[in-house]
């Protein structure tokens, strides 16, 4: 019955406005990736989950209904939206990547004939997961990262390999430096094998198990993305046939996924944890290890050249990700641009970059106008904030937000500003709450007051 009358309807080639199997592929993935990264919404809007889940078992049913990604991609864009700049690194790529889509859909709209040169494609996933990958290794050259003391990797390997051995790990400073090299390759040089045919596949594999490790911890978010993005890097947008037989590991990918976002209620309440974020990543990686082995098994690299027009767009894609990621180092913020896990300090006083001084470069002193917090109301101890100095700007932003955020509350706050400690009874009532609409843009991560910088997000 299955193979007479469900396979042929599942395999048959797609018509209409989306018809490359290769694209619908894609856009399967990336609705995955919006699965992942909003696993654990169901605490806040119900809902919210469940509109996500059904147009996500919709295309895990068949990747020629490419509609339920789209669906899927509008109903997170205008959740970015509201939150954008301030959200995780993936979550700010994926609402560019929505909004590329959404462009690209309306275009194909108004001229059926519109179409995207299939170089350009390709080219554009590997320039701009180039340049992502570039600058979160480039702000980890800086002296903190490097000290093995406070390095950013002991918190995430300590972390991982404390779930694969079940018992607490401390890296010594020779395995800590090994990682330190380890992931300043991975990151600057390892996606530019991506460029060429010849190195493409293994540069793929490396990125693949990087990203997978990464999965057994909280990151299982972020490597979803990252799958999306690097098989956009390897498929072949001119090939005219499609080997079907990847429609199996789709369904189980998606599957798994899926699989994921219900068990997350469970996993919170009844399992440890500590070992939420492993199992929850270990079962996606499940699927994703399974779709790759056998895409990369029977992969075919291919390589085209590009005329100088079909070049723009994808170096238009770079110099956008890197102004926006560089802008840390002239002073309008230093969050939520790939900066995370870096040990990056971009203050005048004390930059510790060791290629770009600040004291140099920083044009907008935001940063240098701060405060200390020496004691923060105790219903926000989650902000974890005190002993930490942030921006007048950062604070007045996140203190509008608090009192906005819980209006029947007084909250209280002994913070230190220009030399001068006050008490605030109510912050409500202080001009900290006065914020301009354009502070929400200057993301700022608080700053430690003294010392080799610590790991922060």
């Amino acid at each position: 019955m299955y193979d007479k009358f469900i396979r042929p309807l599942l395999i048959q080639p797609a018509t209409g406005l989306i018809s490359n199997p290769n694209y619908l592929m894609l856009l399967a993935f990336f609705n995955g990736a919006l699965l992942m990264n909003f696993h654990s919404i169901y605490r806040k809007d119900l809902s919210f989950i469940i509109v996500l889940l059904f147009f996500g078992i919709i295309s895990m049913i068949n990747i020629r209904y490419w509609w339920a990604s789209v669906a899927n991609g509008v109903f997170t864009m205008v959740h970015f939206g509201g939150k954008f700049p301030r959200m995780a690194n993936h979550s700010n790529l994926e609402f560019f990547i929505e909004i590329i889509i959404l462009v690209l859909l309306l275009a194909k709209i108004a001229n059926r004939r519109f179409s995207i040169p299939p170089n350009m494609a390709a080219t554009l996933f590997r320039f701009s997961l180039i340049t992502v990958y570039f600058y979160t290794g480039f702000h980890k050259l800086n002296t903190d990262f490097f000290n093995s003391n406070v390095s950013c990797v002991n918190d995430i390997n300590t972390y991982a390999l404390s779930i694969l051995t079940s018992k607490p790990i401390a890296l010594s400073s020779g395995i800590s430096g090994f990682f330190q090299y380890a992931t300043i390759f991975t990151e600057i040089i390892v996606p530019f094998g991506l460029l060429w045919t010849k190195t493409r596949k293994y540069s793929a594999i490396i990125l693949l198990s990087f990203h997978i490790y990464l999965g057994l911890t909280v990151f299982g978010d972020f490597s979803a993305l990252a799958c999306f993005l690097i098989l956009g890097c390897l498929v072949d947008f001119e090939a005219a046939k499609f080997d079907f037989r990847l429609l199996k590991y789709i369904r189980t990918y998606l599957f798994l996924i899926i699989a994921t976002n219900l068990l997350k209620p469970f996993l919170d309440k009844y399992i440890v944890a500590q070992h939420v974020p492993h199992i929850h990543g270990a079962i996606f990686n499940i699927g994703a290890i399974l779709f790759f082995i056998f895409y990369l098994k029977n992969y075919q690299p291919t390589g085209s050249k590009l005329s100088r027009k079909e070049y723009i767009l994808p170096a238009c894609c770079c110099l956008l990700i890197s102004v926006w990621s560089m802008k840390t180092y002239i002073g309008l913020g230093n969050s939520a641009n790939l900066t995370m896990f870096s040990n990056l300090v971009t203050e005048k006083s004390r930059s510790n970059h060791l290629l770009i001084d600040t004291r140099k470069t920083k044009i907008f002193d935001f940063e240098e106008d701060n405060l200390l917090i020496l004691k923060l109301d105790q219903r926000l101890q989650k902000e974890k904030v005190e002993g930490f100095m942030l921006p007048v700007t950062e604070f007045r932003h996140r203190a509008a937000n608090w009192v906005k955020s819980h209006p029947k509350w007084k909250i209280s706050c002994t913070l230190v500003y220009k030399g001068d400690t006050t008490r605030f009874a109510d912050l409500s009532k202080t001009d900290f709450i006065r914020t301009k609409w354009w502070y929400r843009y200057l993301n700022f991560r608080k700053i430690q007051p003294n010392g080799s910088c610590k790991c922060l997000w």
